[in-house]
């Protein structure tokens, strides 16, 4: 957790709400995406988004990563499903 931590704090760029006219808040963006057998990312888009480029910069972010480490089943790596919230906060 620390790691994303610090890589979201590296790459994400906070000032896209501001940039955008979004109002002081915290607003959560939901991004779903698939994680192959070997790691790679594919299928990235938002199930939630609460606007001002904020989901279109929560993708960049997600298809910038390295590779994930893959699901086991059964003591094998499987395709699996990711639910990954990013969440921005704009203050005054």
């Amino acid at each position: 957790d620390d790691a994303w931590r610090a890589y979201l704090r590296k790459t994400l760029n906070a000032r896209v709400p501001t940039d955008n006219g979004a109002t002081a808040g915290t607003y959560k963006v939901m991004v779903v995406f698939v994680v192959s057998k070997d790691g790679s990312v594919s299928d990235v888009k938002c199930d939630s988004d609460p606007g001002f480029g904020m989901c279109e910069e929560a993708i960049r972010v997600i298809k910038k990563t390295k590779n994930w480490t893959p699901a086991i089943q059964n003591g094998r790596n499987v395709k699996a499903y990711r639910r990954q919230p990013i969440t921005f906060v704009v203050s005054d």
